[in-house]
């Protein structure tokens, strides 16, 4: 589990995801370095730099690698 702050809330301000809760996210997770978010709502993170899966793909995806 990750903590969200306050560079997280500014920066989503002037991210390009339109989803002010999504962008929290994203702007949280590449603070943290995260390598992947996964969510059954993928198309509102079509803009996010980082990887995006739905679970069944993650899971698909460990399974290869």
């Amino acid at each position: 589990m990750l903590d969200s702050k306050a560079e997280d809330v500014l920066n989503a301000i002037h991210s390009d995801i339109a989803d002010f809760e999504d962008a929290i996210m994203t702007e949280t997770a590449i603070r943290s370095e995260i390598d992947c978010i996964i969510t059954r709502n993928i198309k509102d993170y079509e803009k996010s730099p980082i990887t995006v899966y739905l679970p069944q793909n993650f899971i698909e995806f460990l399974k290869t690698s």
